[in-house]
């Protein structure tokens, strides 16, 4: 099927090539000085106009293969790049859902369920509130919850529960820990202060679209 539409091809381009030549002053000059040459110059161009018509009729199959070859390697290129398109819509497919955003306020009243877990005294517990000083080096784009929990006269069986219950509220980070001995002079009391630095990081929300208008008519 291809190989006849490129016969087809060649032969109406070569039919357009002719009538054009014939249409040309040059062709009409050429024909009046060959028909004034002698028999042996007439042989010789004769030769020479074939020559030229043959390279004239390689040509253009030439053209069209490598026209072939170009779309059949613009083809190839799309055709991998749309297999990639799908692999990566795939993998994307598989991901595990983005961590959920909560507010500096929800975050508070986590951190302080956890904090009345622990069975501490009130004057222990120094201050539980937002905090304003947010990780360095983040995009951003990120939003981050930071809140800072601020507790006393810990010891060190107190300091690692409440570490790794704080570590472990869904979708929120230990930033950092500050550790302060009480008297450190007196190193038998084992006793320390703590802040332990907590942040929610999470994507922006995406805006939510207008809902259409649904016109009524006015009864």
């Amino acid at each position: 099927m291809i190989i006849d539409d490129l016969r087809e091809q060649i032969v109406e381009k070569s039919s357009q090539l002719w009538a054009e030549i014939q249409e040309s002053s040059l062709f009409t000059n050429t024909k009046e000085k060959y028909e004034t040459l002698s028999p042996f110059g007439q042989k010789a161009s004769l030769a020479g106009g074939a020559l030229v018509a043959l390279l004239i009729l390689l040509a253009i199959p030439i053209t069209y293969y490598s026209s072939a070859s170009n779309n059949i390697e613009q083809f190839e290129a799309k055709k991998n790049l749309i297999r990639d398109l799908f692999r990566l819509n795939h993998a994307t497919s598989e991901l595990p859902p983005l961590p959920l955003g909560i507010s500096t306020g929800e975050l508070v009243s986590r951190v302080q369920s956890k904090i009345d877990m622990a069975h501490l005294q009130a004057e222990q517990i120094k201050s539980i509130q937002a905090s304003d000083q947010k990780l360095a080096g983040v995009s951003k784009n990120i939003v981050q919850a930071p809140v800072e929990v601020s507790l006393k006269s810990l010891n060190l069986s107190q300091i690692k529960d409440i570490g790794f219950d704080l570590q472990n509220i869904p979708n929120v980070k230990m930033l950092g820990m500050d550790i302060e001995a009480i008297e450190p002079q007196k190193a038998s009391l084992h006793y320390f202060n703590v802040i332990f630095r907590l942040a929610n990081f999470s994507l922006p929300p995406e805006p939510v679209a207008p809902a259409a208008k649904t016109g009524g008519k006015k009864k």
